[in-house]
Formats: structure tokens, C-alpha cells, sequence
């Protein structure tokens, strides 16, 4: 009885410990920097012990209502890989007449050295402002004295006279976060929607408390034009806070994996919408905003829709192009063609522009708006109905709700027939209809004249494909020698042009088959768009099978087979992104050494994912000496639900146990 009353009192005051950890700035304990790894992952490379964040309305005389948003945070540091999260970079609005702020920033790093805790401060030379776009600037600052074990903590502040603003809190990251508290307090004049992300579970508390504002007037009284009194007077204006707040302990990190087109858009978050205001005796004031709110505002800009107007830069150049295009098919190729090869990208994003279409016509560079808004111009100039089309970028994450933050790209949509043909022409190997992977991101919004706007798919319904002819001569000694030659169509060709633009053979004979030895490697159709890229050369691999007691082992794709299934995860929430569909196909023969026979073959197999989302084939036959393998593979959807994620991890698990199996072959 005494011991389990003991151990009763152990685990009480052993949860009690870990629930009033102090997280107080500046109480970083030895128990802390002591620990060696995450007590739940230990694999994580650092993790988050505690973040705040407080958002809330302050009340400032002559210029009304600011946001105010106070961070505070701790990460420990287990080892070299972690160093990374030992730099922060915080984003800020630029408006067009006021901005939002930084300030209060304090930061140490703390380190056990000697069995005492040391604390290096994180100096102002430590921190870097760099404009991001147009819109966007940042703070960036790095801790001192990193090493294994390390811990970092800082605080600062936000302003910001843009009250729906409001920073996302996020909940989950790439480390485990082992306790986070967030709180958004505003008055009951604004309403703010709340807008969740993710697939972690998050329940937002709501209360309320008393505010309150106190107006000071100034009043003078006037003699002949002259101030003789100035008085003072106050007035109380009581109103409630509504409270929305969370916290929350233990959550793990968000895993990336293999074909997830963003994690960032699977991360759990809370973000607020400002939906109306509402003042006492005043009408409401809606803020709520819709796709047709954005788009119009987009295309009202000066740098947006009056560059699409401009024409007089480059009628003298359009007009002697078009004069034999007799189809709008051909006029869209013409001068898809013409700005893709005159134009040079300078890697800026954004959907509006900054020098302007004129003068990155005259410097023949410019970023994505200009080069496409230029496009869009010359195709409505030349009689073909286009449109410019906002876009996020993949690494842009996806555009769940409507905001102009959600964009950060714009291509072009030309009208032909009953559909559109989409373009962007700072791609140098795209071609129309084609789209660079960046920009392969779930849907886009066409923006017409009216600013009207329309929701348009970005993703590609045909199938790319990979077509491989491999001959081959085994040798008795274990090796095998052939020629190969690869046809790689559609997007397929324009990740390998995209990939290998700047590369020289030998690079990348080293990046995609560095297990053999090649010779007379060669790659046709590089700048030829309109055809497939041929890729062609000899090989010997001089461990191409197995020898065993005068018995051939042999896998028949040799390297080409696949290696390990990528999807690992017993359970996956995200879609899976293959971005395109596609299919693989590889013909081998292979010559049986004389004097030998083959004694078995692998049996043939067809497979197929549920619904119509793939599938695979796998068949070998023998035609007199010369053995003859046909494998297709086959991914039918650019992007697959993950209630398919079982059924594509076992069709995968499967074509490698496929290809894994040997032919025989024992000498006569």
C-alpha cells in the first residue's frame, strides 16, 4: 500500500513538473539543455518547446486602431542539422502609404558549458531587412554560438495599421512542437471568421472580457482670431473583447513525403478573415472577401490592367509576324515563339509589374507579369481572345481562400475553339498548352476585362510518356553489355530539357547512370520542341547478374528496375501529386549466351489501381535464343486522392517484388 501510494505521489508530481514548466522568457532550465533528443521523436533535429502568440487591437489617439501581435518562442537544438532553425525570418505588409513593423526584438542562445547555463544575446548586426516584392519586406536574424544542445529564445512585436492582417498562427512544423498557446482579442465592432487548415485537430476556446477606450478632445477658445484657452476633456467608451484561443501540447511534426505537391498546404493553421465592422450608429461595413473582390481589385491595379492595354511598344514588331498566320492557332504559336525567344526572365515573381511592359520589352528582361502580361497584349492585339491567368506556384502553396496573398504568378489564356490553351513564355522549353512544373498547381483564375474572374484547372489531362529499347549481351563472367534508346514526350521531355539544360553529358551521364559505364552517349531533339527528346548510347555493366553454381540469375531491367516503393508511410492524409499523368514503357531483348538455355522464366502479371488510376504489365517471353521483356507502367491522374494511398503503396510494393524476380539460365 505505501509503495503504490508512493508511486502515486511520483507520477503525480512528475505530471505536475512537466504541466508548470515555466516558459517564462529567459527561464531556460539545465533540465532543457540537458536533453540529448526528443523524448517522442527521435529523429527530430530540433523541436519547438513553447510558442505564444498574442494578437490583439490597441486603441492609439489620431490614428485609431492598430493590430498588435506579440511572439515569443523556444526551440531547442539536438544537432548539426538543426542549425537551420537557429535563423528566423519574419514577413511584414508594405502598404502603399504605411507599413507594418518590427520592434522589442530580444533573443539569447542559451548553452550548458561547465554544468552552468551560459547565454549569448542576439546582437542588431545579427539582423538583416530585405524587401521581398512589392508588397512584402522582412526581418531575418541569426542566433550566436550554435552548438548541439543548444536552445534559442526571442520575442518581438508587430504593428500594424492593416487590421486583417492578421499573422497566421501555425500549429504544426517540420519539428515537433511540444506546447503552443495562441490568442486573437478583438472588439466586438469587428467580426473575424476563423479559418482552419490541416487535418490535425484544432479546438478554438472563445470567451470574453471588458475594454475600454478613453477619448481625449482638445478644445480652444478663440479671442479676435486669437487662441486665449485651450482645454481638455475625456470620454469613456466601454465595449467587450471577444476572445478566440487555443493550446495545445505534444504535436508532432508534419512529415513531408514523396509526391506532395506543398506540405505548407497540409500544415495545421488558424487564420482570420475580417468580415464585417460594425460601430455603433454606423452602417455595417462589409469586408468579406469573394474571388470577384480580389480579381477586381487585382485588375484595377496601375502596374496590372494598364499594362495589358498598352500596345504602341511592339506594333511594328507584331504586325510583319502576322501578316501570312492565316489561324489563330498559328498566330498563338507565332507569338508565343517570338516573346519566349526575345524575352529573358529575370526570376522575379508576382502578378504585377515593376519596371513595366514597355521598358522590359526595350531591356528584353523582365519578371513573370511583364513577360505574360506582354503576352496576353499581343495575342488580343493580333485577334485572338486572351486573358491573364493569376496562378500560385507550387512552392507558393495553394490558394484555399480568396485573398491577393494567395498569388504570386500569372500566365496567359488564349481562346481556341471551345477551350483555352494555357502559356507562359518565360519557360524557354515550354510550348502552348504546356506549362512549366512551377506552375502545375491545382487551379488558376482567368481575369477578364471586367475583372470578372473564373476558375480554370492548371492540371494536365493527357498522359506523358517514357519509351525505353534496350539490347543486351550477357558475357559469362557476370556482365552485360547493350545499347539503349529513350524517347521521352510532352512533359516528360520538358523535365528533361528543363533539368539537363545547363549540364554537359558527362554530367549527366554521372546523374542518371552512375552504376554502369557508358559510351556514345548522345541526345537528339534537345532544342527541337515539337518532337520527343532521344536519348541514346552503350553500356556494360559489369555486375549485371548473379553467377551461381553455372546458373544465370538475371533481372531482366536490369537498372532500370525500380528500387524502393516511395511511399513508406503506414497512413497518408495528403493527396498524392504526380503532377502529370504518365507511363513508362520498356521493350528489352536479350541475347542467351551460346551454350546455354534458360530454365525459367518470371510468370507474366497485370495489375491495376482501383477506379481506373494505373496500372501495370509485366511480361517476358523466349523466341528461340533472344528473350523478350515488355513492362508498362502506368499513372493515369496528376493528382490522386489519399483514400487511394493503400492501394497505390501496395501497386508499387508490387512492381518492385516484380522486378526483383530473375530469369534462370544454366548452361546445356
Amino acid at each position: 500500500m505505501f509503495k503504490t501510494f508512493t508511486l502515486l505521489l511520483i507520477l503525480f508530481f512528475g505530471a505536475e513538473s512537466i504541466y508548470c514548466q515555466d516558459y517564462d522568457f529567459g527561464k531556460v532550465s539545465i533540465s532543457e539543455l540537458e536533453e540529448k533528443m526528443h523524448p517522442t521523436d527521435s529523429s527530430a533535429v530540433a523541436s519547438v518547446l513553447f510558442e505564444k502568440k498574442r494578437s490583439y487591437f490597441q486603441y492609439v489617439q489620431d490614428k485609431g486602431f492598430l493590430l498588435i501581435t506579440e511572439v515569443q518562442k523556444r526551440i531547442k537544438i539536438y544537432n548539426e542539422k538543426g542549425f537551420a532553425y537557429g535563423t528566423e525570418k519574419v514577413y511584414l505588409y508594405k502598404g502603399d502609404s504605411d507599413d507594418e513593423n518590427l520592434s522589442s526584438l530580444k533573443g539569447y542562445t542559451y548553452n550548458l558549458v561547465a554544468g552552468k547555463i551560459n547565454e549569448t544575446k542576439l546582437n542588431k548586426s545579427a539582423v538583416f531587412n530585405n524587401d521581398e516584392s512589392r508588397y512584402w519586406k522582412s526581418e531575418t536574424f541569426t542566433f550566436p554560438n550554435l552548438k548541439e544542445g543548444s536552445i534559442i529564445e526571442y520575442k518581438y512585436n508587430i504593428t500594424s495599421p492593416f487590421l486583417s492582417n492578421i499573422h497566421e498562427v501555425q500549429v504544426q512544423r517540420e519539428i515537433p512542437v511540444d506546447q503552443v498557446e495562441a490568442s486573437f482579442e478583438f472588439p466586438e465592432y469587428f467580426y473575424f471568421k476563423p479559418l482552419i487548415k490541416g487535418y490535425y485537430p484544432l479546438n478554438i476556446a472563445t470567451s470574453a472580457k471588458s475594454g475600454s477606450i478613453n477619448f481625449v478632445n482638445k478644445n480652444r477658445s478663440n479671442n479676435n482670431g486669437h487662441v486665449v484657452k485651450t482645454t481638455y476633456s475625456s470620454q469613456k467608451l466601454d465595449y467587450k473583447i471577444n476572445i478566440n484561443s487555443i493550446n495545445l501540447s505534444n504535436i508532432p511534426a508534419l512529415k513531408d513525403e514523396p509526391f506532395v505537391n506543398n506540405i505548407d498546404n497540409y500544415r495545421a493553421s488558424i487564420d482570420y478573415e475580417l468580415s464585417y465592422i460594425k460601430f455603433p450608429n454606423a452602417p455595417i461595413e462589409y469586408y468579406a472577401t469573394t474571388w470577384e473582390d480580389v480579381t477586381k481589385k487585382i485588375y484595377g491595379y496601375s502596374d496590372f490592367g494598364n499594362e495589358l492595354r498598352k500596345t504602341g511598344y511592339f506594333e511594328k514588331d507584331i504586325d510583319p509576324l502576322m501578316a501570312n498566320a492565316s489561324t489563330n492557332e498559328e498566330k498563338v504559336g507565332l507569338i508565343f515563339n517570338y516573346v519566349k525567344n526575345k524575352m529573358a526572365w529575370n526570376q522575379n515573381h508576382g502578378y504585377t509589374c515593376h519596371d513595366g511592359v514597355k521598358e522590359a520589352y526595350k531591356k528584353n528582361s523582365g519578371n513573370i507579369a511583364e513577360i505574360n502580361l506582354m503576352l496576353t497584349s499581343m495575342l488580343n492585339y493580333a485577334g485572338v481572345e486572351a486573358y491573364p491567368v493569376l496562378v500560385s506556384t507550387r512552392s507558393h502553396g495553394v490558394p484555399l481562400f480568396p485573398t491577393q496573398e494567395g498569388f504570386n504568378y500569372v500566365i496567359t489564356a488564349a481562346k481556341l475553339g471551345d477551350g483555352y490553351v494555357l502559356m507562359d513564355a518565360t519557360s524557354k522549353y515550354s510550348i502552348p498548352g504546356m506549362l512549366p512544373t512551377r506552375a502545375l498547381n491545382w487551379y488558376g483564375r482567368i481575369i477578364r476585362k471586367d475583372g470578372n474572374s473564373m476558375q480554370i484547372d492548371l492540371m494536365p489531362r493527357s498522359t506523358s510518356r517514357e519509351v525505353v529499347n534496350m539490347l543486351v549481351d550477357i558475357d559469362v563472367q557476370g556482365g552485360a553489355k547493350g545499347k539503349v534508346r529513350g524517347q521521352y514526350f510532352d512533359y516528360n521531355a520538358l523535365s528533361y530539357r528543363i533539368n539537363y539544360d545547363q549540364k554537359d553529358e558527362n554530367d549527366i551521364i554521372k546523374d542518371r547512370y552512375n552504376e554502369i559505364v557508358i559510351d556514345e552517349y548522345e541526345i537528339k531533339n534537345k532544342k527541337d520542341l515539337q518532337k520527343p527528346i532521344i536519348e541514346q548510347f552503350s553500356f556494360y555493366d559489369e555486375s549485371a547478374y548473379d553467377l551461381i553454381a553455372d546458373k544465370i540469375y538475371l533481372s531482366p531491367l536490369f537498372f532500370f528496375a525500380m528500387k524502393e516503393n516511395p511511399f513508406k508511410l503506414e497512413k497518408r492524409e495528403f493527396p498524392i501529386d504526380f503532377s502529370y499523368p504518365r507511363e513508362e514503357s520498356y521493350m528489352i531483348n536479350i541475347n542467351v549466351p551460346e551454350g546455354y538455355k534458360v530454365e525459367s522464366l518470371p510468370d507474366p502479371m497485370k495489375m491495376v489501381i482501383p477506379d481506373g488510376m494505373g496500372e501495370f504489365s509485366y511480361m517476358v517471353v523466349q523466341n528461340q535464343q533472344i528473350l523478350q521483356l515488355k513492362v508498362d507502367l502506368k499513372i493515369s491522374s496528376a493528382v490522386i486522392s489519399p483514400l487511394y494511398y493503400d492501394a497505390i503503396k501496395q501497386y508499387f510494393s508490387k512492381i518492385i517484388e516484380k522486378e526483383k524476380e530473375k530469369i534462370v539460365i544454366s548452361q546445356l
